[in-house]
């Protein structure tokens, strides 16, 4: 529910401090080596605290960062004592004046070599390689296995590697691997440990496809698919595609597929090749095309008591499964993929994109690193335009740290935005460096010839590439626009059977427009802020209601916690005695009730980021909007309509009366 007490308001500058911080912690060494110490202490709890300053045996050696709260001095004798003194600086200069010390001595000269290793033995059998593993010894200071193939020194294997692999080898052909450890000081255990292995013989033949593909159920954001493997003993697991693009390896005996994150309305094609212990692949296409539901929403139901969620029923004639991403143990080839010369963390939209100045013909180009430690062998790497495949591209083997660039055939843009997806298989032996060894890009293509930013004044052009100067109210607005596409937004949250409506929706805003205001679109870098501060500590409401309005005035003049520092859990009747006391406080500087119509709505929502919403009965976020329906966020969970969003007309909507933006998002430390 929605209590008044909305206003708009703008924050002023807060005094100096001139009080300087508490001294370290729990100063003490770590470590008992003959040329390092390391000590470790806890910063002190003020929010300022900038650095703490280092002197080694009353000579300054370092200003260390706070929440590093450790210092390393390397390059020491052994067997002699050093004495470390601290004094902590916070960010407006303010120095504590006393010290705070602690001393160490090194460690005598280490001339015991480590114990070998256990447990060497043989995990696969193929025509061209064969894979060791074993266990490290337990000494504190191992540091490697040097690994003999053959009799020939072959590699260096760090501790905790635990595996080599060795490839480029002949089929039906006996090998013999010999291992010696070493240690941090350079001591080497002369005892080998050793064991053989036999190569696979040569196996031509791919196995059969799969048989019986169908789909088992569709729900209105997934659809699951299952097959029946095919018979050949050799067989071990399924390619899976959906829509062109590669979705994961599906290993001997799971049988089925399940694709999330779809959208509702929107058919999908699951698309299979087999593979062999050998390598061999089935290029031989087995399809199957499926269309997902439309979800079940409504924006009449009440805050609280606390209503049912729509759910997705899925009606599995097998469970679902993970994908196959166990990683590949270290130390064999690993492919990245990289756009021109950046390598580009995988992320299902990437913002900014890319704008193309001419629609004519175009080659998309692309590089993939091998960053593993021995040579990759020769593969393959697909294009998808649209979600549909578009090109196949050989990969040469390449050596350790070696970069090969591949350019597709010739392609005709044909719609205004493109999904350009890049996949590399990288087979049984090569680990994908993002586990699903696919990145997407999306290209807007700029039918006026301009690039975006290029565009000024209110002429866009007609045609003007997306998004054009979308605050200037004389530039058309788009069709669409969600702020989903930016991954600006944070997760879905679930309030439970608590009336806490008008927290979600005020902090959800404000992490979002944090996000934007700070251009971050990486998920584990989004800020996860505190409803149950808000419930158990602002006086703006409880689980029976509240005031999104009242609310702001909270995080503006006191400040809200992260998630962490006071979980929301409104079952345990936690109160404000419960929040710790370390955690970053957040503020807003600007909260501004929106007039004036859908238009002006729309306008504030693509040029400042998500609004806050609320009506009689329930608040929301708008996320964007579609035509004539606003793309809300609500917070009954990821199961509620489509993984927790909808569209509800934006004409008379019951939970978007009172619409406002936020702004001037902060921190204080």
């Amino acid at each position: 529910p929605l209590i008044e007490g909305w206003a708009s308001y703008t924050l002023g500058t807060p005094p100096p401090d001139l009080t300087p911080p508490a001294g370290i912690t729990g100063l003490t060494n770590t470590t008992y080596l003959p040329t390092s110490i390391t000590w470790t202490w806890t910063d002190p709890s003020d929010g300022d605290l900038a650095m703490v300053m280092v002197y080694l045996n009353n000579t300054f050696r370092a200003n260390v960062t706070a929440g590093t709260q450790a210092f390393t001095a390397t390059a020491l004798p052994p067997s002699t004592e050093y004495t470390i003194s601290t004094r902590t600086v916070d960010t407006h200069d303010n120095v504590n004046a006393t010290w705070v010390n602690g001393t160490a001595t090194t460690a005598a000269v280490d001339l015991t070599p480590p114990a070998g290793i256990t447990g060497l033995a043989n995990t696969t059998y193929l025509p061209t390689s064969i894979t060791w593993t074993w266990n490290d010894p337990k000494d504190g200071d191992f540091a490697k296995v040097m690994v003999y193939l053959d009799g020939a020194f072959s590699a260096n294997v760090t501790a905790g590697v635990q595996s080599f692999t060795a490839s480029g080898l002949t089929p039906d052909t006996l090998h013999a691997i010999g291992t010696r450890t070493g240690d941090a000081s350079g001591n080497v255990n002369a005892s080998w440990v050793n064991s053989t292995a036999r190569t696979s013989p040569f196996d031509p033949g791919p196995p059969q496809s799969v048989s019986a593909l169908h789909a088992a159920s569709a729900g209105s954001s997934s659809i699951a698919w299952a097959w029946t493997d095919p018979p050949d003993a050799d067989f071990i697991r399924v390619m899976v595609y959906v829509n062109g693009a590669f979705a994961g390896n599906i290993t001997k005996g799971t049988e089925t597929y399940v694709a999330r994150n779809l959208r509702p309305l929107s058919t999908y094609t699951l698309s299979t090749h087999t593979v062999d212990t050998s390598g061999n692949v089935n290029h031989s296409w087995v399809n199957c095309t499926t269309r997902t539901d439309a979800p079940t929403v409504n924006d009449g139901s009440s805050d609280y008591p606390f209503p049912t969620a729509t759910m997705v029923a899925e009606n599995l004639t097998q469970p679902p499964v993970m994908l196959d991403a166990t990683p590949t143990p270290a130390g064999l080839p690993d492919l990245y993929l990289l756009w021109g010369t950046t390598y580009v963390p995988y992320k299902e939209w990437i913002n900014p994109s890319y704008y193309l100045e001419d629609p004519s013909v175009l080659v998309i180009t692309y590089s993939i690193k091998n960053i593993g430690m021995v040579a990759s062998n020769a593969t393959t790497s697909d294009v998808s335009i649209n979600d549909v495949f578009f090109d196949t591209n050989p990969i040469p083997s390449l050596a350790p740290g070696e970069t090969v660039t591949i350019a597709s055939r010739n392609w005709t843009p044909d719609a205004a935005t493109n999904k350009v997806g890049i996949h590399i298989d990288p087979g049984d032996l090569v680990r994908e460096s993002d586990e699903t060894g696919r990145q997407n890009f999306i290209w807007h293509l700029c039918r006026d010839g301009k690039k975006n930013g290029q565009e000024t004044g209110v002429d866009c052009g007609g045609d003007y590439c997306y998004p054009c100067n979308l605050c200037n109210p004389a530039t058309p607005l788009p069709d669409r626009f969600d702020w989903r596409d930016y991954n600006y937004m944070t997760s879905v949250k679930d309030q439970g059977g608590c009336g806490a409506c008008w927290a979600f929706s005020t902090l959800g805003v404000m992490e979002a427009v944090y996000n934007k205001q700070e251009g971050i679109h990486a998920i584990n870098r989004h800020p996860d802020l505190s409803e149950m501060d808000l419930v158990a500590c602002s006086k703006a409401g409880s689980c029976g209601g509240g005031s999104a309005g009242r609310a702001a005035d909270y995080i503006r003049d006191t400040g809200v916690v992260n998630e962490t520092c006071l979980r929301y859990a409104p079952w345990l009747d936690l109160d404000c005695d419960d929040k710790c006391t370390d955690s970053r406080l957040w503020h807003l500087t600007q909260l501004h009730l929106l007039s004036g119509g859908s238009d002006t709505a729309k306008r504030e929502l693509v040029c400042r980021g998500p609004l806050v919403a609320c009506g009689a009965n329930h608040c929301v976020v708008i996320a964007g909007y579609d035509g004539d329906d606003w793309i809300i966020k609500n917070s009954w969970g990821a199961g509620w309509g489509d993984l927790g969003y909808a569209k509800i007309p934006i004409s008379g909507g019951n939970w978007t009366q009172t619409i406002a933006w936020m702004g001037g998002i902060y921190y204080d430390e």
